[in-house]
């Protein structure tokens, strides 16, 4: 699954990376929660690539009155193409979701331990999402997403048994003009290193650098 993670690298270096021309402001973001606008990359009416921001929980847009107290943040790869609120985005409306790292949690006898998990040497990359437009009654309008998971891989099936769908760079622009379950596999071996971190980002309120204060007799390199 994937209910928090992080964004750090400059718009920049990300517009450099994934193709889009916008340049706006983007702070850097530690502890992103469902239900927050999250950055995106997404396919215009031109059919290039552009950012925007979409809230993370999708809503599809055939929804009368949305339930804001249950986000769908994640939708399993397995089975995108076959659920109703996932079909249609599927099919037309993927995007890119960029991300430095994101975080999971392994249950233990003395709790529950959170890792942060990033490529080795910590550079951006992005998951598989989907998005959509929800029109109200009121005339407002949302714009919507969520990650595509997929189960856990080598590197960290120790801490859980799934995980977000992380799109190699080849693969982007595969993702947003043609789709396909090809794509929506495991991280390949060895790249991804997971991290035990402090509690302190347990705490939706907690953010910044903190966030990824390792605990020092569990931080673990894979």
């Amino acid at each position: 699954m994937c209910g928090r993670f992080a964004l750090t690298t400059p718009i920049a270096d990300l517009s450099d990376l994934m193709g889009f021309p916008e340049r706006p402001n983007l702070e850097e973001r530690y502890n992103i929660c469902p239900t927050q606008p999250i950055a995106v990359v997404v396919l215009g009416k031109n059919a290039r690539k552009h950012f925007t921001l979409h809230r993370w929980g999708l809503i599809p847009n055939w929804v009368k009155e949305p339930d804001i107290n249950k986000p769908i943040h994640n939708a399993r790869s397995e089975t995108v193409n076959e659920k109703p609120s996932f079909r249609g985005p599927f099919r037309g409306r993927r995007c890119l979701i960029p991300a430095n790292g994101f975080y999971e949690w392994q249950s233990g006898q003395q709790g529950k331990q959170p890792y942060y998990i990033s490529r080795p040497d910590n550079a951006p990359f992005a998951f598989a999402g989907i998005w959509d437009d929800w029109l109200g009654a009121d005339g407002s309008e949302v714009q919507s997403c969520a990650i595509l998971t997929t189960e856990a891989g080598h590197d960290i099936c120790h801490i859980h048994h799934r995980m977000p769908v992380i799109l190699q760079r080849a693969d982007y622009d595969n993702w947003l003009y043609k789709g396909g379950h090809s794509l929506l596999k495991p991280a390949p071996i060895n790249s991804l290193k997971a991290t035990a971190v402090s509690s302190y980002m347990n705490s939706t309120r907690n953010q910044g650098p903190a966030c990824l204060t390792p605990e020092p007799v569990q931080a673990v390199l894979f």
